[in-house]
C-alpha cells in the first residue's frame, strides 16, 4: 500500500502521466507533491526527468541538485546529473572544456560509481560508458580505455560496439 496524503497521490498520479507522456501534466503534479512535501525525494527525480524530456535542462539539473542535496547517496540523480552535463557539454562543444562541464559529468558519473547501491551492481555498465567519453574528451585516452573495459567486463568480444569503439582509441 502506498503512503496516504495528498503528497503520494501527486506523485503516483505523475508516474502514471509519465507513463503515458505527459510529462507537462506529470511535472505538475510533481510540482504539487513538492508543495505538500518539500522532502519527498522522488518527486525531485521524476520532475527532472520531465524537465529534460520538456527541453529544460537548467531546471533538471537544479531539481538533481536540489535532491543530492538532500540525500547525497541517491546514485541515479547522479547518473542523470552525468547525463545532463554530458548533453550540455556536447551541445556547448567551443566552451565545454573552458566552463569545466566534461570534469563536471566526470564528477557525477564517480559519485555515481561510489554510492551505486552493491545489488545494483550491474547499471555500472552504463555509468563506466559515459566516463569513458568523458575520459577521451578530456584527452585521457589510457582512462578511457579502461573505462571501456570496465563496462564490457574480461569478454570484449561479447561487446561489438564496445570493441569497435575501443580499437578507435
Amino acid at each position: 500500500d502506498p503512503p496516504d496524503g495528498i503528497e503520494y497521490a501527486h506523485l503516483l498520479e505523475g508516474n502514471a502521466d509519465y507513463r503515458l507522456a505527459d510529462y507537462q501534466s506529470a511535472q505538475d503534479h510533481y510540482t504539487s507533491a513538492l508543495q505538500a512535501n518539500p522532502g519527498l525525494l522522488d518527486a525531485y527525480y521524476n520532475r527532472a526527468l520531465t524537465h529534460g524530456w520538456l527541453g529544460d535542462i537548467d531546471a533538471a539539473d537544479q531539481d538533481l541538485q536540489a535532491l543530492l542535496s538532500r540525500d547525497p547517496g541517491y546514485s541515479y540523480a547522479y547518473v542523470n546529473r552525468g547525463l545532463i552535463l554530458l548533453m550540455q557539454a556536447y551541445a556547448e562543444e567551443e566552451t565545454a572544456v573552458k566552463t569545466g562541464l566534461w570534469e563536471a559529468a566526470e564528477e557525477a558519473f564517480t559519485q555515481a560509481l561510489a554510492t551505486l547501491p552493491p545489488a545494483e551492481a550491474a547499471y555500472a555498465f552504463d555509468i563506466y560508458s559515459n566516463l569513458a567519453v568523458v575520459h577521451y574528451r578530456l584527452g585521457s585516452v589510457a582512462q578511457a580505455k579502461a573505462d571501456f573495459e570496465r563496462a564490457v567486463g574480461p569478454n570484449l568480444d561479447c561487446a561489438p560496439v564496445f570493441t569497435s569503439e575501443l580499437a578507435q582509441l
